[in-house]
């Protein structure tokens, strides 16, 4: 039985000059998304690896000089792109791509793509994940609000329900028939995309990405039934289909459009963060409590002199200078781990209250586990983030440690405590270059538990308040 009403409900869909109509806007939309989406992130990729390797190269090729004067020459190292930010961008265009990495120095990431562009620029720009979210459950809803409400204005809801048409076998039946039509328009349209997909991006294994790309789906296709099941069980409660449609496009606009934006704010100001300014000025409050480099060296020399027992620096076996310099930079390393910390608690904060907030909007949680399986939510930048600061670290101590071991240091009097030694290539190439691979799949999963429960407690949520509304279910 519900296998002929979908199949009325087929026939009817296809037949519908609307439904061309939405079908071709929908895969026009889709289409064009993911291959701007997908050229965007090809072209930032290999842009992004060509920078990469420039610098490398500059690198390794600048002369000889004092090591620690060397590690002021720096690096900017780069995010990989993940293939699914061609589907869900997330906060990447919003957050930077790029560190530059300096003695002395943990700095944030920097050149955000959306600088780049106009307001109206970004207002206009339509993702894979906008159509996704907000245009077909708009579709979902205008296919199946009269549901019920049409055959009771029409008189045939009395008539099916008398010839011993169950009410759930009717709605499973209109739910499956209205899907058929989308399931064999949009899994051939997401086939043609997973493939395009599995060659773009510069960095994670083929079968996480396609893990990443089914649990996606799995995300979408959930929220798609969660929809339809608000939808079927609307048309259920009240008996005309203009109200129907009054309650649902209400729904769809609170939940889709004003929620989401509505929860950041309210999770930013509930966890402010301070601006580059603010952030900037606390760090430097802290450093100036340090003691100047100069003073440093003297008194690490002092210090060295004292524990040796010998009468020069030219009899130490490591040069005061770069074991000041390798001093400084823990003390500044702990200063910048402290207010970092801070604010990437205070990220994460606004997250969880984001999340939570998911029990206002069922559009809220999906919109975190997509960002999530993408690669483009903050756990995945603040990951990327702490991997640059470590390879930093190891990066300028490598350099100091050589200035220690290998310097020469002349008479502190006449040489006024500097080093005075320089390195070359060989220890250029002794660094290696940097290698970032963006957590699996798992991590992205546990990073978003909560959402994931979220939205499961929404889909329960509707299944269980749909027999309810068909238990209800009025002729009249």
């Amino acid at each position: 039985m519900i296998l002929r009403i979908a199949r009325r409900e087929v026939l009817e869909t296809v037949r519908d000059r609307r439904f061309r109509w939405s079908a071709g806007v929908i895969v026009v939309l889709i289409g064009a998304s993911l291959l701007s989406g997908w050229d965007y992130v090809a072209r930032t990729a290999g842009y992004e690896d060509l920078v990469q390797l420039a610098e490398r190269n500059r690198w390794l090729n600048k002369g000889d000089m004092n090591p620690h004067s060397a590690a002021h020459y720096g690096q900017y190292l780069f995010k990989p792109r993940l293939a699914l930010e061609a589907v869900d961008p997330g906060i990447v265009p919003y957050s930077g791509t790029s560190i530059f990495i300096e003695p002395h120095h943990q700095n944030l990431p920097r050149y955000k793509p959306a600088a780049d562009l106009g307001t109206v620029s970004r207002a206009g720009q339509l993702t894979v994940a906008d159509t996704l979210q907000l245009l077909i459950p708009l579709l979902i809803i205008l296919s199946l609000y009269s549901t019920f409400t049409a055959e009771r204005e029409q008189g045939t809801l009395r008539f099916l329900l008398s010839l011993g048409v169950p009410p759930r076998r009717l709605a499973a039946g209109k739910a499956l028939g209205v899907a058929i039509p989308w399931i064999v328009l949009l899994v051939p349209a997401s086939l043609a995309g997973a493939f395009l997909l599995a060659g773009s991006g510069s960095s994670a294994s083929s079968s996480d990405v396609a893990t990443r790309s089914a649990l996606m789906a799995a995300a979408y296709l959930s929220y798609f039934v969660l929809i339809m099941l608000i939808a079927i069980a609307v048309s259920a409660f009240v008996t005309r289909s203009r109200t129907a449609l009054a309650v649902l496009l209400g729904f769809w606009f609170v939940s889709g459009v004003l929620a989401p934006p509505l929860a950041m704010n309210v999770a930013a100001a509930r966890h402010p963060v301070p601006n580059g300014f603010e952030f900037r000025a606390a760090i430097d409050t802290d450093r100036e409590r340090l003691p100047a480099l100069v003073t440093r060296i003297f008194e690490v020399e002092k210090r060295m002199l004292e524990e040796y027992g010998v009468a020069s620096t030219t009899e130490l076996p490591l040069v005061p200078s770069g074991v000041a310099l390798l001093e400084d930079e823990t003390d500044n390393s702990r200063i910048y781990e402290k207010h970092f910390s801070a604010l990437h608690a205070t990220y994460e904060q606004q997250n969880r209250l984001f999340s939570l907030m998911g029990f206002v909007s069922p559009l809220i949680p999906l919109q975190s586990v997509s960002m999530g399986l993408a690669g483009a939510d903050y756990p995945h930048l603040r990951d990327f983030a702490e991997a640059v600061e470590t390879y930093r670290r190891d990066f300028v101590r490598t350099l100091n440690e050589d200035d220690a071991r290998n310097g020469r240091m002349y008479d502190a009097e006449q040489a006024q405590g500097l080093n005075l030694y320089t390195a070359g290539r060989d220890l250029w190439e002794s660094i290696p270059p940097f290698k970032y691979n963006p957590p699996d799949v798992g991590w992205a999963v546990r990073r978003n538990v909560t959402s994931i429960g979220v939205l499961l407690l929404w889909l329960l949520l509707a299944a269980t308040v749909l027999p309810f509304a068909l238990k209800r279910l009025r002729t009249d």
